[in-house]
């Protein structure tokens, strides 16, 4: 039984599909062995021989004549096959991780002069063969993404001269005016240093002045305690008298007991001499106390002169006020001082007659000077509660002087840290 025309044309057809490789620069190619990409598979092995069919059936049928129907073949898959070939060939040729596929035009493919096919072929091939790339094609273009990549992440920049040299410029006046700014933070630097050290000196003053207060003060008590014996003494001396003229005799016209003016002229003398002399005792203690009263005015006054900037108007106006009942202390104090003098000098000169009128005196006197202390003791108790009041505002100070220092040392010890 012959083939019929059909079959003979399936047969050449899948022959010479089977045929057609590519390029022949490809089979040349020392790696068309590694890059050779898979074909679609044959129908050769699906497609059953039909003239051993057209055979049995005609030994069933009794060698009847068979009308055998042309098979069509199914259109060629090679499109796809051809772009996962391409996609599997242009990843294995990408070395680098997230590269991005650029398109590049494809290579002009080899020009081949067309065989010479049979008339029935050609109605079989109607369908063009899709181009197939070569490994030198994807091999250039990998290496073509690459460079594109490199060029992107590497990117040349170019300047004018004048632009460079007005940067130049600018970099050279920026260099200036940082060499100007380290300058004034050595200044600024040595200028706090200087600080520093000034509120150093500034405190051990302030210690020395504070020893110096507290000695004073030391020295002011016991001069108080002092006073506070004598007076003691002189009232204990007043109460004698008094209980002596209650309990003794009656009194002479001249005002004293009849036991002194039996006594001699002599014993009145030296009596009269020795109570002058107390009074003058009492008069250089007074004078002293006076001193005394005096140099801590003035030591007052300087400290009132050292805090005037820090106080108010009406610390300045009490301290005048101050000053001015201090003034007439003094002036109260150089009175009774003459007095004393004139008693002092006519005791020794004054006779029986006027003796009694000398003793009244110098009991006024004495008495006005008792009142006097008292009055000067209850101003020195104001003084002190005064000098107390600012004393607190001098330790106040101190306390604030203490905590900028305590601040000054942290700034140090924060630019130190900054420097290094």
């Amino acid at each position: 039984m012959s083939r019929s025309p059909s079959v003979h044309s399936i047969a050449r057809s899948i022959n010479s599909y089977r045929g057609s490789g590519g390029y022949d620069s490809d089979r040349s190619s020392d790696t068309a062995g590694e890059d050779e990409f898979p074909m679609p598979p044959t129908t050769t092995a699906t497609i059953p021989p039909l003239w051993q069919q057209q055979e049995r059936l005609a030994q069933k049928l009794g060698h009847a004549t068979l009308h055998v129907a042309e098979i069509q073949l199914p259109p060629p898959q090679v499109r796809e096959s051809i772009r996962e070939d391409e996609s599997e060939t242009r990843s294995r040729g990408s070395t680098l991780a997230d590269e991005q596929d650029f398109e590049f035009p494809e290579k002009t493919p080899t020009s081949l002069k067309p065989k010479a096919l049979p008339e029935d072929e050609k109605e079989i091939d109607l369908v063009p063969e899709p181009r197939v790339i070569g490994p030198l094609e994807q091999q250039l273009s990998a290496l073509l993404s690459k460079v594109v990549f490199l060029e992107r992440e590497n990117p040349t920049i170019a300047v004018h001269p004048d632009e460079y040299r007005k940067m130049q410029d600018r970099i050279k006046s920026l260099e200036a005016e940082k060499a100007t700014w380290q300058k004034r933070h050595e200044a600024l630097f040595a200028l706090r240093d200087e600080d520093v050290e000034n509120n150093i000196k500034i405190r051990g003053l302030l210690a020395k002045e504070r020893r110096d207060h507290e000695a004073m003060k030391k020295l002011r008590d016991e001069d108080l305690e002092n006073v506070l014996v004598v007076r003691s003494k002189l009232a204990e001396a007043t109460r004698k008298l008094d209980r002596l003229e209650k309990t003794g005799a009656a009194f002479t016209p001249n005002g004293r007991p009849k036991s002194v003016a039996l006594e001699r002229r002599n014993t009145t003398d030296l009596f009269q001499a020795a109570r002058n002399a107390a009074l003058e005792q009492r008069a250089l203690e007074l004078e002293k106390a006076n001193q005394d009263l005096l140099s801590q005015i003035a030591a007052l006054k300087q400290g009132m002169s050292a805090t005037a900037t820090s106080g108010s108007t009406d610390k300045v106006t009490a301290h005048a006020a101050l000053r001015d009942t201090v003034s007439d202390l003094q002036f109260k104090l150089r009175q009774k001082d003459e007095e004393l003098a004139r008693a002092r000098v006519g005791g020794g000169g004054v006779t029986a007659g006027t003796s009694s009128i000398d003793w009244h005196r110098i009991e006024a006197l004495h008495e006005a000077h008792s009142t006097h202390r008292e009055k000067s003791a209850q101003r020195l108790q104001q003084l002190r509660s005064e000098k107390e009041t600012l004393q607190r505002e001098l330790h106040k100070y101190e306390d604030e002087n203490a905590a900028l220092e305590a601040k000054v040392e942290n700034l140090q010890r924060r630019l130190g840290s900054v420097g290094a």
